[in-house]
């Protein structure tokens, strides 16, 4: 279902799940893959995966971005915890979410970050 009651959310909702990305996105994967000449890093993938009824994340398709952020952020969702699942008419169900990640690294500043900005966490299905 894209179109729901109550959407699928992660558990405590999105300042929770901005504490679990910021715990869990594997930097590290993404710094060794960069190599040593780039100092500066920024850019975004968006993914679209499905909450099924139990809680479950699965079906994760990316929709565009970076591909070097595609297995960081494949992991990410893997290690996330059950959510909680769509409702309609008081019914769990299975459900769309779209996720967009913003991810900032810069090396000398010895920054690794991923940025939250109004078109960050969970959008509408579009």
């Amino acid at each position: 279902f894209t179109k729901l009651e109550v959407l699928a959310e992660f558990p405590g909702g999105f300042q929770k799940w901005f504490d679990f990305d910021k715990a869990n996105f594997d930097f590290n994967y993404l710094s060794q893959h960069l190599g040593d000449t780039v100092h500066h890093f920024q850019d975004s993938i968006i993914v679209k995966f499905i909450v099924a009824r139990n809680g479950t994340i699965c079906n994760i398709k990316v929709q565009t971005g970076n591909p070097i952020l595609t297995e960081p952020t494949l992991k990410l969702l893997k290690l996330s915890p059950n959510w909680r699942p769509g409702l309609n008419g008081g019914r769990q169900l299975n459900s769309y979410r779209t996720l967009r990640l913003d991810v900032l690294i810069d090396k000398k500043e010895n920054v690794r970050a991923i940025k939250h900005y109004t078109t960050s966490y969970f959008r509408d299905n579009d």
